[in-house]
């Protein structure tokens, strides 16, 4: 992604500064309004980051219902609400907020594949994985590390000669 920045000369030069999916979230900012404030865009920028960081809070605290109950998905949603590393980041145009929230749907996702492995859900599993790629470069290591343990989780049978997974890794039937 890129954004522009003026150099000390009062150049404009463009600059990888922040990833694409961050720079995609902050452009929709200046073109839905932003660049009607005369210079004073920043405010819709942190704004869109304050609802970045809003919405991984909220992320968070599904993840954690959905584990532990609902007592445990509030007190998750507390403690991401107040953990500073989580939204410091809001006011400093940083592609933190961008990627926590990407991580934080793709655990989410994750959790939804393993528990009814579809290819519905495959698929929206591999899409934010992607997302979370175009937040942080790192998160490509997920394609390695966590996607292929769940598909072959997903095929391990159950005793009875039928895989557990309904159509997301077993073959066709009939095929």
């Amino acid at each position: 992604g890129f954004v522009y920045r003026r150099s000390q000369t009062g150049e404009i030069f463009q600059t990888a500064q922040h990833p694409p999916l961050h720079s995609i979230f902050l452009g929709l900012a200046t073109f839905l309004g932003g660049d009607r404030m005369q210079g004073d865009s920043h405010v819709y920028h942190r704004l869109v980051c304050a609802v970045i960081g809003a919405a991984c809070v909220a992320v968070v605290g599904v993840v954690a219902h959905r584990l532990a109950g609902h007592v445990a998905g509030i007190v998750a949603a507390v403690l991401a609400a107040v953990y500073p590393h989580l939204w410091i980041n809001d006011a400093l145009f940083v592609s933190e907020s961008t990627y926590a929230l990407m991580i934080a749907l793709v655990v989410l996702a994750a959790y939804e594949f393993r528990d009814s492995p579809t290819v519905r859900r495959a698929v929206v599993l591999g899409a934010i994985t992607a997302f979370a790629t175009l937040a942080r470069a790192e998160a490509q290591i997920l394609f390695v590390i966590m996607i292929p343990p769940l598909v072959y989780w997903a095929r391990r049978p159950t005793g009875d000669g039928d895989p557990v997974a309904d159509d997301a890794t077993a073959p066709p039937r009939g095929a």
